[in-house]
């Protein structure tokens, strides 16, 4: 019955406008043709058009007055009606009209006054009408301001607070940023956790301030903003909400404006594209015509703060965050959790019959970057399937990619607090991302599709500009999706646009440099947060599980082998032979090097320049002392070698060669020598008994030989080959002085110590008859024979001959020179084993006294002196000072060497057994295990040192226990 009542007094007031409107626009043309109206009808004229805006006022808001006010507007609008038709009469005939002739209108002026008294009765209607339709605009502000009072804030956000919820670092920046009036972002890569903490601030605004409304817009589409702004609409009272005409965007705009609807927060969920932002908002009332979306206003517009209200948005697209913010300065950034974060997440989501310790807890998270969405996965795919799949097993998988990884990784698992819409897998997740750019900045896909290949950080620059064009993949034939017919268009359409624009710049003359070009597609990524830049602003690094789930995205489009292809392209004219004038550009390339290992392409003669390339990058392994990364990537080489070259060809027999030396290193000498034997029977036949490369192979072949107490054959070897360099070289060259110095230390190696005497005699004779007594090459002969006198325990003729090389040293190249530092440690150990361990402290305090004023290759040798410093004064019972040694010994060798150097670890090992004497068993367990996690690590779990390293670690934990 009151919608009745209200239709029926709604048509009236549209009579009463209707005449009204007649009337005055009458009115308004006499006066313009006549110049002026007579008396009694200026004051009408007056009124009129204030009269017609109530009744609009009063028509619009007819639905919200009382049925009091309604029954009583009603007879009034009626009998308004009849008085403006009397008014409209009298104008009919008192005004004239177009055809009126002279005497007609000296009438009609003369008629006039006759109605003066009857228009200036209708003109105190009207105006009795205007203050009862104020009586019942007011009735409808009452009613508005009651039923305005009697609502409660409440929440619009669609997800249940998590009860597991962990407490993160950046809730505080939250809290502290979101006050009334501003406009804050979280931003971060999809996964890291955004909508958590938002969904967790929006509860503690409700708890903290219950008179706060919370309201929650989800921006995927423009069909779920409007969707959401009606949700809000509805929350707060807004009339017509229900309604499929009604401008939802506009009522809502308005209402968050008013500040006298009390405090608000709305949290902006989702917001990634910026096509959502600038789409046009649907139902937005427009002058303009609907087919013209620029000019339609846009759903950004309706996005509105007030002194009482305050913005939160959670987007991926610092771009699209910034078109709400408008300030950079207001983002909030979300990485990754912390360790403790991480872990803390993943005890609160594993089943409580899942058994783990600490350490694989530890290691799980850490082998995914400690990323929320991806440990929730996880550990909820752990808690389904245990105990067929554990912690440690799940790390495996994750750090050694495979089919089960796939499973792992992209299987989605239900969160309440995640909307059904989205996908919980993490891999399909950032495959959204990465499908968005592609179709947006096809470029900076692509970079993308390049960086992914890399090793995970120090990405360069310049390996990336200029190499990832759309000529990679224009062989590819990706999967094409299905897609619906709206999708279709919008892809036309984008599609258009980048031929327009391309025509344009041709059209120009404008071409956009390379360098530029690099510089957008780097802030599209940096924008997305898919890749994050040094502080040198020219190298990259990327999260691990973005490379895997990029490289996975491209092997489901089939672009994977091109890219592969590209990159080791790219490597291979960039990584240099591993000679010494190379060795810093290999350095620093090194750790992408590697990765080209793992893309091996199919094409046989791509096979011919990929595989010499791995075999260099062992050799480089090799020469930095990586002898476990030599193994494999030696092995690597030679298998595709092997195959596509045959076992006798050049590149294969150096790859034995190459191998042969990474295993020999690691003490399997057995597998060493087949890998030798190979390489020297192989270049016997191909390259003759006297190629370098031959003899090369035989001694490493005889010193194999040797070290497995094969001495009859390895002798054998060592001699044809000292012949083969005395043909090549000369019996008196350099080179095979050189050898037969390497047969002696062959010989001393395997405590053979009567032959390598002799060799090293006749070596020393040879070099004082070629040189003659004062060079550098006859003292250093002399010292290696006074090392081996040493070793043989005639420790004082040792003494004697060091200390003529000391002084030759000394003399010639001064005490800073790394030959001189060298013969001091020398020296010093022939004076320990006579215990005159005074006179041997002195010595190697006078090297380390000049420490700081040596060089890098000097104070490589002097990092040993201060080890055997350290060890001489434990002897003496001096442990603090051993220690102090000790500790700058560690120090000076991380800073010169690398924290996992093997030298490094040594000291590290010698500081342990020092603060183990100290009976300071505590810190020195936890040395012995860095000393051997590193050296197994570093040099195989066979290596001498590593079984050293382990068997002191052991007795130390033993100690521990007692």
């Amino acid at each position: 019955m009151a919608e009745l009542a209200a239709l029926s007094v709604a048509a009236s007031i549209l009579q009463v406008i209707d005449i009204s409107v007649r009337v005055a626009e009458r009115l308004n043309e006499y006066r313009k043709k006549e110049d002026s109206l007579p008396t009694a009808f200026k004051h009408v004229s007056t009124r009129l058009p204030i009269f017609v805006l109530k009744l609009r006022d009063t028509n619009a808001k007819v639905e919200d007055m009382t049925d009091d006010a309604r029954r009583a507007l009603k007879p009034a609008i009626e009998e308004c009606f009849n008085q403006i038709k009397k008014l409209e009469t009298i104008i009919d005939k008192v005004l004239f009209k177009p055809g009126d002739k002279g005497a007609t209108r000296s009438w009609k002026s003369i008629k006039s006054v006759k109605y003066d008294s009857d228009v200036s009765e209708l003109d105190k209607v009207i105006r009795r009408y205007m203050e009862a339709m104020n009586y019942g605009l007011s009735s409808v502000a009452l009613h508005s301001s009651n039923e305005k009072s009697s609502l409660q804030p409440t929440s619009t956000c669609p997800f249940e607070r998590e009860a597991d919820f962990v407490e993160r670092d950046v809730m505080c920046d939250v809290t502290t940023r979101c006050q009334a009036g501003s406009r804050s972002a979280l931003i971060g890569i999809g996964g890291a956790g955004k909508s958590r903490i938002a969904i967790e601030y929006s509860y503690r605004v409700r708890k903290a301030a219950p008179d706060t409304w919370v309201f929650w817009v989800t921006f995927d589409t423009p069909a779920t903003v409007a969707q959401d702004f009606r949700k809000i609409a509805k929350a707060v009272g807004l009339r017509g909400w229900d309604e499929k005409a009604a401008d939802i965007f506009t009522m809502v705009h308005d209402w968050l404006k008013d500040d006298s609807n009390g405090p608000w927060t709305l949290i902006l969920d989702n917001v990634d594209s910026v096509d959502v932002l600038t789409a046009p908002a649907p139902r937005v009332t427009s002058s303009n015509s609907i087919d013209d979306d620029s000019s339609m206003p846009q759903i950004r517009n309706f996005i509105t703060t007030s002194t009482k209200g305050s913005i939160l948005v959670t987007s991926r697209n610092i771009e699209a965050a910034q078109m709400i913010t408008g300030n950079c300065a207001y983002h909030i950034d979300v990485d990754e959790m912390n360790e403790s974060e991480a872990i803390a997440l993943l005890k609160k989501k594993l089943s409580s019959k899942v058994i783990y310790t600490e350490a694989e807890a530890a290691e799980l998270v850490k082998s995914v970057d400690f990323m929320p969405l991806a440990i929730s996965q996880i550990a909820t795919n752990i808690s389904m399937n245990y105990p067929r799949l554990t912690l440690s097993k799940a790390t495996e998988r994750i750090q050694a990619p495979s089919e089960e990884t796939v499973q792992l990784l992209e299987t989605s698992a239900h969160e309440t607090s995640r909307d059904t819409r989205r996908t919980n897998s993490i891999v399909k997740t950032w495959h959204l991302s990465f499908q968005y750019v592609r179709q947006t900045h096809p470029s900076a896909a692509r970079l993308l599709s390049l960086m992914c290949l890399f090793g995970r950080q120090g990405i360069p620059e310049t390996l990336l500009t200029g190499q990832y064009g759309e000529e990679v993949t224009a062989s590819a034939t990706p999967l094409q999706p299905r897609l619906n017919w709206w999708k279709r268009i919008r892809r036309r359409r984008l599609y258009l646009r980048r031929r327009q624009r391309v025509a344009q710049q041709k059209a120009t003359g404008s071409k956009t440099t390379t360098s530029a070009c690099f510089d957008e597609d780097w802030r599209v990524l940096t924008n997305f947060a898919l890749i994050r830049t040094n502080i040198d602003g020219c190298h990259f690094s990327m999260h691990r599980l973005v490379q895997y789930t990029t490289k996975r995205w491209l092997e489901i489009n089939r672009e994977l082998k091109a890219w592969m292809q590209r990159y080791v392209s790219i490597i291979r004219d960039c990584f240099p032979k591993p000679e010494h004038d190379n060795w810093q550009v290999c350095q620093y390339l090194f750790p992408h090097a590697q990765q080209a290992a793992s893309y091996r392409p199919e094409d046989r003669v791509l096979l011919l320049t990929w595989a010499p390339l791995i075999q260099m990058i062992s050799r480089f392994a090799y020469v930095i002392g990586d002898y476990s990364s030599a193994e494999d990537l030696g092995r690597t080489a030679l298998a595709t070698l092997e195959e596509v070259q045959g076992p006798h060809c050049e590149d294969t027999l150096r790859s034995y060669h190459q191998l042969g030396l990474a295993i020999s290193v690691l003490n399997r000498h057995n597998e060493s020598e087949k890998m030798f034997r190979r390489a020297h029977e192989g270049r016997l036949t191909l390259l003759g008994s006297d190629h370098l490369d031959t003899l090369d192979s035989a001694n490493q072949l005889g010193a194999r030989l040797n070290k497995q107490g094969k001495y009859e054959e390895g002798e054998a070897i060592h001699m044809r080959t000292i012949e083969g360099y005395e043909r090549v070289y000369g019996p008196r060259s350099i080179e095979t002085q050189s050898l037969m110095a390497g047969l002696a230390l062959t010989y001393m190696n395997n405590e053979r110590f009567e032959q390598a005497t002799a060799i090293h005699r006749r070596v020393h004779a040879i070099q004082k008859e070629a040189y003659g007594e004062e060079t550098n090459d006859t003292y250093q002969g002399l010292r290696a024979l006074g090392a081996l006198l040493n070793m043989q325990g005639k420790a004082a003729e040792a003494e004697n001959i060091h200390r003529q090389v000391v002084e030759y040293r000394t003399r010639t190249s001064g005490l800073d020179h790394s030959e001189t530092i060298k013969s001091v440690n020398f020296l010093c150990e022939s004076l320990i084993k006579q215990r005159k361990l005074d006179e041997a402290v002195a010595q190697y305090r006078s090297v380390i006294d000049i420490y700081t004023d040596l060089d890098e290759k000097a104070r490589q040798e002097a990092l040993l002196t201060m080890n055997s410093l350290a060890e001489t004064l434990v002897q003496q019972g001096h442990l603090d000072q051993a220690e102090a040694v000790c500790r700058r010994l560690v120090l000076e060798s991380e800073r010169l060497l690398g924290a996992d150097d093997c030298d490094t670890l040594i000291g590290v090992h010698t500081l342990a057994d020092t603060l183990s004497k100290q009976e300071r068993y505590g810190e020195a367990l936890q040395l012995y295990e860095r000393a051997y996690i590193g050296t197994e690590k570093r040099c195989g779990a066979d290596h001498p040192d590593t079984k050293e390293f382990l068997e002191d670690f052991n007795r130390a934990k033993r100690t521990m226990l007692v």
